[in-house]
């Protein structure tokens, strides 16, 4: 009985180095996660100039993004506000809602869905400019 109450106790004590390789781990990690969410942080791209809607795989709208306004489109069943260089919809005859609690969008690359509608925005960067730099790292396939 003591020789196992023995084992069990020495497997709590770690050794120096144990420690220290454990806090060299925590601290990597964390010093990833400041990596990304502070220097790999999204900015709005000043050159995204407009959103696409697309209704079934074909092109509805091309939607300026320095304009404010709002645009009913009824062959989509949607209302869209475009604001400050986003855009969102701010209504829906879908039954879920889900597009409109989605919110606003303004980085280029970045989509809304609504399925039952069949309806897809997305921000397209201007021409010319890619949403992301080729050079730079993917963080999500790194």
């Amino acid at each position: 009985m003591k020789d196992e109450r023995k084992e069990h106790i020495d497997l709590l004590n770690h050794t120096k180095c144990d420690l220290i390789l454990i806090l060299t781990i925590i601290l990597v990690i964390f010093s990833a996660l400041a990596f990304q969410n502070f220097v790999l942080r999204k900015q709005p791209c000043i050159s995204t100039q407009k959103a696409l809607i697309f209704l079934e795989n074909g092109l509805l709208r091309e939607i300026n993004l320095k304009e404010n306004k709002e645009l009913y489109l009824p062959e989509a069943g949607i209302r869209v506000e475009t604001k400050d260089g986003k855009v969102r919809i701010i209504e829906s005859d879908c039954p879920g809602q889900i597009c409109v609690h989605s919110g606003w969008i303004q980085y280029a690359g970045q989509s809304i869905v609504c399925v039952p509608n069949k309806i897809f925005i997305e921000i397209q960067a201007a021409a010319g400019k890619q949403a992301v730099d080729s050079k730079q790292i993917d963080i999500l396939s790194f």
